[in-house]
Formats: C-alpha cells, sequence, structure tokens
C-alpha cells in the first residue's frame, strides 16, 4: 500500500497544493518553502498520534483565515476493505483529515473552537459512507464512514524527525522501523516448534518449545520478586476488587495476582543496549551522533532484510553525516524504495537528489501570492532520448545538481567564466549565496540547453552566459539553439566570447581570466556579463 495522491488546503503555508509521489518522494526547497509542513500533514493523517483538536491551532490556518478548512486528503494506489460487525463492507481510496473553526455554538462547541472530521474518501474525494446505515428515501444524508484504528494501522507511516532520536524508534513504538523489524522475529519465535532443553527444580530435564521455556524461566525469575510488598499489594487489590463486586475470595473462587510475563511482549519491551569503554548504556542515552548512526542503521538493516510494505517519512536524512555516508544511506533509501516500499525525504543535500528519476523529485516552492506548491516533472520532459538518459546519469555532479535548490540559476560554458563569476559578482557587489544564486558550468556551450530544459521542467528561473561565436556554420546553429530554449530576456551572449568582451588575449583562458580580474587596478565588468548579473537579480 502506497500514497498515490495528496492534497493540502489552508494548512500553515499552503493555500492549495496537489502532487502524486512515486515510491521515492524527495522534497526539497528552501527553507520556510513548506516541505516540513507536507511532511506533517501526513504525520497527521498517518502517524503514530490520532489526530484530535488539539493537533491544529489558530496558527495553522493559512494566513490565519479561519474563515476556511484546514483539509488534508491522501489517496492509496489500492482501496482499503473496510468490513462492519454486521458483515456489511465499504471499499475506501483514501483518508481526509479536515479542521474548521466553528462560527456559532454547536452542541458543546462554542464559537471559535476547532472540530475535526477524520473520514474515508473515496477515489474523486466524495465521502464514503458508513455501510451500517441504511438510506431511507427523504430521509437524512448518510453519515460519513470514520477512519478507525484497524483501517489507519493498515497503513502506517513511519516518521523520523531531523534529530534521530533512538527513542522514537525502540521496539515498543508501535509506528517505529525498529518495531516492523523486531514483529517479523516474535513471529518467528512465536511459530519455532523446535525443541529446546530445560532444567526442572528437581535437576531433571525437560523437552520445550522456546515459547514454554521462556515463560518457564519467567516464573521462576518472577518468584524471587514475590516479597512481602509485592505479596499485601496483591491481597490489597483482591479484597478491596472482590468487595466491589460482591464477591467473597474464599467461597467464590476468584483471585487476583502478578503473573509471569508475556513472551510475545518481550520482544516489545527490548532495550538496545550500548557497550563503551567498560560502560553500558541504553541506545536511548547516548550521544546525539551515535543515536543517528544507530537509526540509519536500522535503515540499512531493513533494506538489507529485504522488508517491504511500509511507508517511511525522514527530515534530512544528511545530518549528522559525512558527505560519503550521505552518499551511502541515499543508496539506501533508494533501494529501499525500489522495494516493496514508498519514501518521503527532505533534503538540502543534493547527494538526496535523483535527478535520474526526476519523478522522485517534488521542488517545493512559496510564492506570496499562491503560497506553497510543488512542482513535479518526469523523465520523458527533460531527457526524451536514452542519449539524455545517460547525461543524467553521469553529467549531473552533485554541484551541478545543486542547482535544484537554487532560487535562481546563471548556466555559463565552462571552467574559464565559472572562475570569473565569483570575481564578477564582487565587484558588482552582489553576494550569490545571500540570494539564493547558483552557477552552473555546463561543460560547454552545446550542452546548456540540456541544463535549461531540466531547470523549465522545475520552473527554476534561469539566465543563460554564452559566447556569440558567430564564426562558422556550426556556432551559429549552437547559438540558434540557445535561442531557442531561452526567452531572450534571460538570454545574454558575449561578442564574440568571454575574452573578447574582457579585452585580454586569448591563450590560456582560465589563467588569463584570473590574471584579468585580480589586476590592478579593479578591471571594469563588460556589459553583457553585467546585464546578465542585473538579470538575475532582479527576476
Amino acid at each position: 500500500m502506497r500514497i498515490s495522491r495528496v492534497v493540502i488546503e489552508n494548512f500553515r503555508a499552503v493555500k492549495r497544493l496537489e502532487f502524486e509521489p512515486g515510491t521515492l518522494c524527495t522534497l526539497i526547497g528552501e527553507n520556510n518553502s513548506g516541505k516540513s509542513t507536507i511532511m506533517r500533514a501526513l504525520n497527521l493523517v498517518l502517524g503514530e498520534a490520532w489526530p484530535t483538536e488539539r493537533s491544529f491551532s489558530e496558527d495553522d490556518f493559512y494566513d490565519r483565515d479561519t474563515t476556511n478548512p484546514i483539509v488534508i486528503q491522501v489517496y492509496f494506489d489500492s482501496k482499503l476493505t473496510h468490513t462492519a460487525r454486521n458483515g456489511a463492507t465499504a471499499q475506501v481510496s483514501g483518508f481526509e483529515l479536515r479542521c474548521k473553526c466553528y462560527k456559532r455554538r454547536t452542541g458543546d462547541k462554542l464559537a471559535g473552537d476547532l472540530g475535526i472530521d477524520f473520514v474515508c474518501i473515496g477515489p474523486r474525494g466524495g465521502q464514503v459512507d458508513d455501510p451500517t446505515v441504511r438510506y431511507r428515501p427523504g430521509g437524512p444524508p448518510l453519515p460519513p464512514l470514520r477512519v478507525s484504528g484497524t483501517l489507519r494501522e493498515q497503513v502506517p507511516l513511519l516518521y523520523v524527525d531531523v534529530m534521530r532520536e533512538y527513542s522514537k524508534q525502540d521496539p515498543s513504538s508501535r509506528w517505529s522501523v525498529l518495531r516492523r523489524l523486531v514483529q517479523q522475529v516474535q513471529l518467528e519465535f512465536r511459530n519455532d516448534k523446535s525443541a529446546v532443553a530445560v532444567t526442572l527444580s528437581d535437576g531433571t530435564s525437560k523437552k520445550m518449545t522456546r515459547a514454554e521455556a521462556f515463560d518457564h524461566y519467567m516464573v521462576l525469575a518472577n518468584e524471587s520478586l514475590r516479597t512481602q510488598a509485592l505479596e499485601e499489594l496483591e491481597q490489597e487489590l483482591a479484597t478491596h476488587a472482590l468487595e466491589q463486586m460482591g464477591l467473597d475470595p474464599s467461597t467464590d473462587g476468584v483471585a487476583l495476582r502478578f503473573g509471569s510475563h508475556d513472551p510475545i511482549n518481550a520482544f516489545k519491551s527490548l532495550e538496545l543496549l550500548v557497550d563503551q569503554l567498560g560502560i553500558t548504556s541504553s541506545a536511548s542515552h547516548v550521544g546525539a551522533g551515535l543515536q543517528s548512526a544507530i537509526v540509519v542503521a536500522i535503515f540499512r538493516t531493513y533494506e538489507a532484510l529485504k522488508k517491504g510494505g511500509a511507508i517511511f517519512a525522514i527530515e534530512e536524512p544528511e545530518a549528522f553525516l559525512h558527505p560519503q555516508k550521505a552518499r551511502y544511506f541515499a543508496e539506501v533509501l533508494e533501494k529501499i524504495a525500489d522495494g516493496d516500499n514508498q519514501v518521503f525525504l527532505t533534503t538540502h543535500s543534493p547527494y538526496f537528489v535523483k535527478l535520474h528519476k526526476p519523478e522522485s523529485i517534488a521542488s517545493v516552492r512559496r510564492t506570496a501570492s499562491s503560497g506553497t506548491l510543488v512542482k513535479q516533472a518526469n523523465l520523458g520532459v527533460i531527457a526524451p532520448t536514452m542519449r539524455d538518459v545517460l547525461k543524467l546519469q553521469t553529467k549531473l555532479t552533485a554541484s551541478r545538481s545543486e542547482m535544484l535548490f537554487a532560487r535562481r540559476v546563471l548556466l555559463i560554458e565552462g571552467e574559464t567564466e565559472a572562475l570569473a563569476m565569483p570575481f564578477v559578482f564582487d565587484l558588482l557587489g552582489v553576494d550569490p549565496n545571500n540570494l539564493g544564486i547558483s552557477v552552473v558550468d555546463c561543460g560547454s556551450k552545446t550542452a546548456i540547453p540540456f541544463y535549461a530544459n531540466i531547470l523549465k521542467a522545475f520552473d527554476i528561473p534561469f539566465v543563460v552566459l554564452a559566447d556569440f561565436d558567430s564564426t562558422s556554420p556550426i556556432q551559429v546553429r549552437q547559438t540558434e539553439a540557445l535561442r531557442a530554449c531561452t526567452p531572450a530576456s534571460d538570454l545574454f551572449l558575449m561578442n564574440p566570447d568571454f575574452e573578447g568582451e574582457c579585452g585580454y588575449a586569448a591563450g590560456d583562458k582560465v589563467l588569463g581570466a584570473f590574471n584579468h580580474f585580480t589586476s590592478t587596478p579593479s578591471p571594469a565588468v563588460p556589459k553583457a556579463i553585467a546585464d546578465a548579473v542585473s538579470r538575475l537579480v532582479t527576476m
């Protein structure tokens, strides 16, 4: 079971957005663009905590306008079947969580109070009727089928926040990754019929299953707990409880006592311990870095054991990781998503962006007029040929993939311009990092349309700065290709080339650019280059 579509309305920075996540959904965008809002919306509907009125506040309404309700709809790629106690069934395509602010007193709700509806929906968003209620012509409309714990547990969202604290992932949490791994061990334990030898109190040996052996030893262990204080506690509990029921413990055959540990619950209460420097600590009490490493290890184990059937939501998986480990963890998450799972993640790291799988990228942007929006692209748009697909896999280095995180991008031909642009920005008093500008060295003039096509697919503004190069038919065709992929207002051609614009002799282009822009007094910035930067800053 995977999430096939998400619709959010009037929630925090979201006015209205809709997107269709793939098995791997990488949410990228600036800080405060709305990535965490999307993750919180998913966690409200499918996460560990049951949503209530207290899950929301007036600050959660878009523009703090409580006249319109918050709506979060999550659709699934296959239907859930609800079976009522009377045998009636209903098909469920998704869940809708709606929060509204009461305008007048209604029942026990006062004006200004918040209330929620958590109902099942069909494939087009309409409510699923409660199958236990029969429709009567002329009567009131049928009530909606409410989301139940049983339905919700069929599509649990396993959420890991940026801190990656182990305590939120231990086996006692029903919505943890480690719990899902331990459940398989627990199932094998329950079905293990192999015999083990157990030594009894009289010294003899007896063959038992592992479950029977565990129960036997727990009975013995609990005997050591039976202090006088525990027995007095049992006696008082029994006396008062039976008295409340009007029963006599001496004649009615009813008693209360503390029993041995359930072997099934033993797996749920397992505690991961860390031994270091001769000291044993709970995994939840070690440093943040080690806790993060343990949580990453849990995911790696999940992938290594080829487990499936889960939906993961991970905030900033690159946190606490060196670049090499971040790249490795990105591969692990991709493999988990390629299995029978779905992975949502937010990231600021290009290591987690799989541009050869553009359907896995959800670019999150926020505007004053429209709020948070999500832009997706497909492989056929940005890589229509197999050659383009190969380019996505080989040309998109981490530094070039950074363009997907930028507010706007400057596309240039090669290393000469790449070396010169920091000096140009400095001479013009422009801070590209503060403005969210990325400069992408495309490697050649002919490669610029390839990168421009990717940026257009994700609605990322860009400017092209290239040589005019009008001396041969091939160069003319290259220039025409730039004009075809770039609006006239965003294309700046240097005549005849970068060196000619700057006014220094061609030769070692990179060294020439360095000497030119570091000379004293500071050189003037050529008009074509200055105009390109001006457009980049103001677009």
